[in-house]
């Protein structure tokens, strides 16, 4: 077990060194364009790049290859693992049933049907609440400033006791 994760270790250190340097690499063909250093550029992009790309290719398919049916190690944090860790923790933002992603759609739809038209505002005012439900939001400031306008018309008719939507 120990050995397999430290195969997976090396393999996933060695395909993140070649996407560094790739990375590396592409800024200084980038700036040697910039400066007229054409040469530079042309060797780096017809002759390092390629092999490097196949390089990190191969790496990848080591990965999975070593990797097999189940991975100790993980190149990304996932949903399911945040999820998993908060849960460990005792925090109580672990559902992951699409609960309160249904809730937001829901609340969400409410503001689009009522506010016709306006849809950077329904997707402002729907963040600001995201990021309140999820806990980002200074408790001491309030969620959002937000002015709509409307026609006078549409004021008389609806009351803001009838205009107010329900989180």
């Amino acid at each position: 077990m120990q050995a397999r994760w430290q195969n997976e270790k090396e393999v996933i250190l060695k395909l993140r060194e070649g996407k560094e340097k790739l990375e590396t690499m592409r800024h200084d063909e980038e700036v040697a364009t910039r400066r007229g250093q054409l040469e530079k550029a042309a060797k780096s992009s017809y002759g390092k790049l390629p092999a490097l790309e196949k390089r990190i290719a191969r790496s990848a398919i080591q990965l999975k290859k070593v990797q097999g049916d189940g991975a100790l190690l993980n190149e990304e944090v996932t949903e399911e693992h945040i999820a998993k860790h908060l849960a460990l923790d005792g925090h109580p933002h672990h559902e992951t049933d699409g609960r309160r992603e249904g809730q937001a759609a829901t609340y969400e739809e409410n503001l689009r049907r009522r506010l016709v038209g306006q849809e950077e505002a329904v997707e402002a005012v729907s963040n600001a609440i995201r990021r309140a439900k999820a806990g980002l939001q200074d408790p001491n400031r309030p969620l959002g400033s937000f002015l709509f306008l409307v026609q006078p018309a549409w004021a008389r008719r609806n009351s803001p006791k009838r205009s107010r939507i329900p989180l």
